[in-house]
């Protein structure tokens, strides 16, 4: 196991879970909230509300993956849509790959797919994540998805090797940026003085 979800409160019972999911190869949507047994249970005493979707992952439950690494690899701005919740109970956890052009995956009905894919690509085009809700089409019910934009780290260039630059690189990480620190002067412009920057160059 590897990470944590909400600082430790419920990791126990969603490693459990998990144990189950990659048993039956059935995805599962987890609520913990502060008027739920279940949540007392496993420490969730601060408030609000906790959703984890457990589903497993391989080539056979998420066909789209391959698909979603090659574009993510080459800088593309793409969005995964994530079925949480759907009337149909075989389509929960299907996945839609979507970027500006194309897109992978799908629900299994077409206008259906159509709707989500307009919705996911205002997201995209605004870099955002969240919880999505549309009518089926196909179905009566509510679809309901988790859409995670998916967009390459803003790029910040800085010009010259100063103890400025290092502590401008350090925050810039935490920012989110991609940070290349530039000097002309090799002696001073050197990773290990800015462990912060993703690139140090020697240029003129």
């Amino acid at each position: 196991m590897v990470g944590n979800i909400p600082g430790g409160c419920v990791e126990g019972e969603v490693y459990e879970l998990s144990r189950e999911v990659m048993a039956e190869r059935t995805p599962r949507l987890a609520r913990y909230g502060i008027s739920d047994d279940a949540a007392l249970a496993v420490g969730v005493t601060c408030g609000g509300t906790t959703e984890v979707f457990i589903e497993p992952v391989d080539a056979q439950t998420y066909p789209e993956l391959p698909g979603l690494l090659e574009r993510l690899c080459a800088g593309t701005r793409v969005a995964l849509a994530t079925v949480l919740e759907h009337p149909r109970p075989e389509a929960v956890g299907a996945h839609l790959v979507v970027t500006a052009d194309d897109d992978l995956g799908g629900t299994g009905s077409p206008a259906d797919d159509a709707r989500i894919r307009t919705e996911v690509r205002t997201l995209l085009r605004q870099g955002d994540s969240g919880l999505v809700r549309i009518p089926s089409v196909r179905d009566a019910g509510e679809i309901r998805l988790f859409v995670n934009s998916l967009v390459p780290s803003p790029r910040m260039l800085v010009f010259g090797a100063n103890d400025f630059a290092a502590a401008l690189a350090q925050q810039a990480r935490l920012l989110g940026h991609r940070t290349t620190v530039c000097d002309a002067r090799p002696v001073f412009t050197t990773s290990d003085r800015f462990p912060g920057a993703d690139e140090v160059v020697v240029a003129g």
